[in-house]
């Protein structure tokens, strides 16, 4: 009987890296500085709406201004924090050997969230990278993982794709918004939200489940 295949050290140090980015940069968004500007944004917003006879004229107010400034400059710093880093430690993780079918497809996520097939940071064609490591798994058992590993390796699958979806989610937002919405901005909503029911899709199908 084959012995477990354990995890590269490179991968696994990689891969990790990448998750403890995305978990403080989801983190700043849900309940950090950028999460407590957007808010600060909002009650802004609703309260300049309390007093003002149309959306315009809240937009206007000197404290709408301020709050909408320091939102600015929040996502500004958050994406100068976990933007290029989160980016640069998506391609580690893919650039390291993966150590078994499971790290692959872990790797097509990243590829696919980050869109490394069109990054000019990449020093190898996604593709060169897949193939190198499907070429040289080939010859390993398939069941190349130990039994605890499956579900982690889905949970990190569906925790891309549903990345994506948000991602996708505030676009649609910013392009659907009543004060700047157009019509060639709602036909690119529209087509945002396809691709974002497909990641949703996605995401569900990671975890073993339907939609």
């Amino acid at each position: 009987m084959n012995a477990p295949t354990m995890p590269a050290p490179d991968w696994a140090t990689r891969h990790a890296e990448y998750r403890r980015l995305l978990i403080l940069r989801d983190a700043d968004a849900a309940f950090g500085t950028l999460a407590d500007a957007r808010y600060n944004r909002e009650m802004a917003l609703q309260q300049a709406e309390t007093r003002c006879g149309t959306r315009e004229e809240a937009l206007a107010q000197r404290d709408v201004k301020a709050a909408s400034r320091a939102l600015s400059a929040a996502e500004e710093r958050h994406y100068q924090d976990y933007g290029d880093q989160l980016e640069a430690a998506a391609i580690a993780a893919v650039l390291a050997p993966a150590p078994d079918l499971g790290a692959v497809e872990i790797k097509m996520a990243l590829i696919r969230l980050f869109e490394l097939d069109n990054s000019l940071a990449m020093p190898r064609t996604p593709m060169d990278i897949i193939q190198q490591d499907t070429d040289r798994l080939a010859d390993r058992p398939t069941a190349s993982l130990v039994p605890g590993d499956r579900p982690a390796i889905a949970t990190d699958q569906a925790a891309a794709h549903l990345t994506n979806a948000d991602q996708l989610a505030e676009s649609i937002a910013s392009l659907i918004s009543p004060a700047e919405h157009t019509v060639s901005g709602l036909r690119q909503a529209l087509t945002l939200l396809h691709l974002q029911q497909d990641e949703l899709r996605r995401a569900a199908e990671s975890m073993g489940e339907s939609i």
